[in-house]
């Protein structure tokens, strides 16, 4: 968001796991991830009680979209498209860092790995502001032939939350929804102690023989009794080592580690308010748990899209931890400060400090891949809410479509109806805690995916 455009006060509150961190099953989580930055809920307005670890915080609550049902006449996708699992494909490749990483080290999956059939496309797209040969902008030509070597069949590894519950159902269920399989399930750990953050934790245990590859979203340190500063001092090393050992004993090494995303926001204890602290920290980790871990995770850096509450300079790029502590550079992008209801909103607003075509740029000018870890429509965020937006994922799918290849390396569509939220549910049917459809939304990406 421009920096003249001043947001409202207020957050995205979610649920924390209140079970047993290392048990086999995990209570309801609704938005385990940033708060946003919305206005006050009405005093008197009667709230959904508030389980778990987490603290609440404080948002407008809308009234709920009326509920359709958002099976019928709905468009099904492609079935489910053969090939490798993502897991699997290990070949030796050049880490886009400018390091070699052999087979028996890296463990890394190859966003579109194996065998392309060959294509001739001779359109030129031009999207927020770059101009990627051999693509087309039309919404046919944005299904791109498949990458025999992802699950989805997509140039990219594609994927999804696992509303409401993070477990291999929930993510296969939206899989399912959209009609090809999921590469990649951006799930989240508790933040109530070191073993929920560091051990064997439900996230390893809910997913054991899931064949998709996990983005785990990591934050730095517990909610309560540690700090940034004291992070930054390396104090908390010990536990990352740990960490690591945990990725070898679950075999989960290959998975994308997005640690203390979005800093750039208010809204998390690591917020980078000191940006020589928040960057201090960050390598501290990845030194760390590249130490013990073998092969090494890829570790992703995400910011929150357009307006930066921190660092002081308002600019993201000031947190950036440096190449060497970093392999993929992400944005999560929601449609809403600003929405985008044309083509040009959503270039203008790419385009600008802090959008995704800005931070894509960057990336490539390290040499790192790219990730949108969470995106999707906004129903649920008040008057500055796209709502149920179809042309947002049109333009979200062209945008990716015109940088396979390129860079771009993962997304996975955050899907939640819960009522302090931000109501991008496209696929569950709308119950006592799922208040929101989109219902055009859905049906445009069940067509695109």
């Amino acid at each position: 968001m421009p920096l003249g455009n001043v947001e409202p006060p207020g957050t995205r509150p979610f649920s924390d796991p209140t079970g047993d961190p290392s048990g086999a099953t995990t209570p309801a989580i609704d938005r385990p991830a940033s708060p946003r930055q919305q206005p006050p809920a009405p005093v008197g307005r009667l709230r959904r009680p508030f389980r778990g670890l987490f603290r609440p915080r404080r948002r407008r609550l809308v009234p709920p979209r009326p509920a359709t049902g958002i099976d019928q006449g709905r468009p099904r996708g492609q079935a489910g498209r053969p090939g490798r699992d993502a897991r699997s494909a290990r070949p030796e490749h050049d880490d886009p860092g400018g390091r070699t990483r052999p087979a028996s080290r890296a463990g890394w999956p190859v966003a579109s790995g194996g065998p392309r059939r060959p294509v001739v496309l001779t359109v030129t797209l031009l999207l927020g502001g770059l101009v990627i040969p051999g693509v087309t902008a039309s919404a046919d030509a944005s299904r791109i032939p498949p990458a025999f070597g992802n699950r989805s069949g997509e140039p990219w590894l594609s994927g999804a939350n696992g509303d409401p519950l993070i477990t291999p159902a929930d993510v296969n269920a939206f899989c399912a929804f959209r009609g090809s399989l999921c590469d990649v399930a951006q799930v989240y750990v508790a933040r109530d102690s070191w073993q929920s953050i560091v051990g064997q934790s439900f996230v390893f245990t809910n997913f054991t023989g899931w064949p998709g590859l996990l983005v785990i979203s990591m934050p730095p340190f517990p909610e309560t009794g540690a700090s940034l500063q004291t992070c930054a001092t390396g104090a908390y090393d010990d536990y990352w080592r740990r960490f690591g050992k945990t990725l070898n004993a679950t075999g989960r090494q290959n998975s994308i580690i997005r640690l203390a995303w979005e800093a750039n926001g208010n809204w998390y204890p690591w917020s980078g308010s000191n940006p020589a602290a928040y960057i201090s920290c960050y390598r501290h980790i990845v030194d760390a748990v590249r130490s013990t871990a073998n092969p090494d995770p890829r570790f992703d850096w995400t910011i929150n899209s357009h307006r930066s509450q921190n660092p002081p300079s308002h600019n993201p790029l000031d947190l950036y931890p440096g190449d060497q502590w970093v392999d993929i550079v992400s944005i999560d992008a929601y449609d809403h400060f600003p929405p985008s209801y044309t083509l040009d909103q959503f270039n203008a607003q790419a385009d600008a400090p802090g959008g995704i075509t800005w931070l894509y740029t960057f990336a490539r000018t390290r040499g790192k891949l790219f990730g949108v870890p969470e995106w999707g429509v906004t129903s649920g965020s008040g008057e500055d809410s796209g709502g149920d937006n179809a042309d947002y994922i049109q333009f979200m799918r062209d945008w990716m479509a015109a940088r396979a290849g390129h860079g771009m390396y993962y997304e996975s569509y955050f899907n939640t109806c819960e009522m302090q939220n931000i109501g991008s549910n496209i696929h569950r049917p709308t119950g006592p805690h799922c208040l929101y459809q989109n219902t055009a939304a859905a049906a445009r990406y069940a067509q695109l995916w």
